[in-house]
């Protein structure tokens, strides 16, 4: 089947369910603080393919042919680099088999499921909202816990990160470690959720972001469209992006335009006092960012 309403309804909600789990658990395994934990095991890529395993079960996918004998071949050379690597290096064959060659297929097959289907789209809402739940969890708890100090820390936390490190748990749904500066005797940390550094905290926010920017369809009265098509809406973006006001009529088409861009030295040295080098240069690569992860989100190839 390659529509998701040609399967029966409580397949569809169990699959819907399971998506969001996926999602979270492949959220944990990018070096969050429960992924290289000492103290106790969490076994979070075995629940990571164990929820992988029944979703391709509630959703079989079928391979196509011309799809398959692409694979094969990079599957194969990549099974082999895998192998070579473990014995070369001493490190553990079957985590690394586990890891880089079991799971990563059955990550392909998931997501190949998702592309024939049309459904990828899907996914991204759920990161979105896994992210933002995650973002508002671990800002009160910093200003609560790492600021302000309402609550203390209810237990040390071990992990491997560089190193045997010990680093405060708050409940287990909020952690700190890193300490920036001090202001006024004041110790001042770093908001790192539940990651191991503020670095990995961010690229989850920044890439949330991007993906509720240029592929969710759903957009709040907070904010407009990256590219909207009315022309008020074309100008507070447009002012909301560049932090520069429109000078002239003509040019509250820009962005739409900039999209079909034939002859772009000529409008650069056009708008070259209007509006700036920075401001054209993202207006030029936004748009063709926006329409290559709608393709993807649609189901191309990127």
């Amino acid at each position: 089947m390659t529509n998701i309403n040609d399967y029966p309804a409580w397949r569809q909600k169990l699959s819907f369910i399971l998506d969001f789990l996926i999602v979270f658990e492949l959220i944990i395994n990018t070096h969050s603080v429960y992924y290289f934990a000492l103290d106790r095991d969490y076994y979070t890529l075995y629940i990571l393919a164990g929820l992988i395993c029944i979703q391709l079960v509630v959703l079989p996918t079928a391979f196509l042919w011309e799809h398959l004998k692409k694979l094969l071949p990079v599957a194969g050379a990549w099974s082999a680099y895998i192998i070579i690597y473990a014995l070369v290096s001493g490190g553990d064959l079957k985590r690394l088999l586990a890891k880089f060659i079991v799971l990563l297929l059955l990550l392909f097959v998931y997501f190949y499921g998702h592309m024939v289907r049309g459904t990828i789209k899907q996914l991204f809402k759920h990161y979105i909202d896994i992210v933002f739940i995650i973002a508002l969890i671990s800002v009160f708890m910093w200003l609560t816990c790492s600021v302000l100090k309402y609550f203390p820390a209810t237990s040390p936390f071990r992990i491997e990160w560089g190193a045997d490190r010990r680093i405060w748990s708050f409940y287990g749904i909020y952690f700190h470690w890193q300490n920036d500066f001090f202001i006024h005797g004041m110790r001042f940390y770093r908001n790192i959720g539940i990651f191991t550094e503020a670095p990995m905290f961010s690229l989850h926010l920044c890439t949330a972001l991007m993906f509720d920017l240029m592929i969710n369809d759903h957009h709040t009265k907070f904010r407009c469209h990256p590219w909207p098509r009315s022309g008020r809406g074309r100008v507070l973006a447009h002012r909301r992006q560049t932090g520069l006001p429109f000078r002239r009529l003509p040019y509250r088409r820009l962005p739409q335009r900039l999209q079909r861009l034939e002859r772009p030295r000529l409008v650069r040295r056009r708008l070259w006092r209007y509006r700036g080098p920075s401001a054209i240069r993202l207006l030029e690569t936004a748009a063709p960012l926006q329409h290559r992860l709608h393709q993807f989100a649609d189901g191309h190839p990127l």
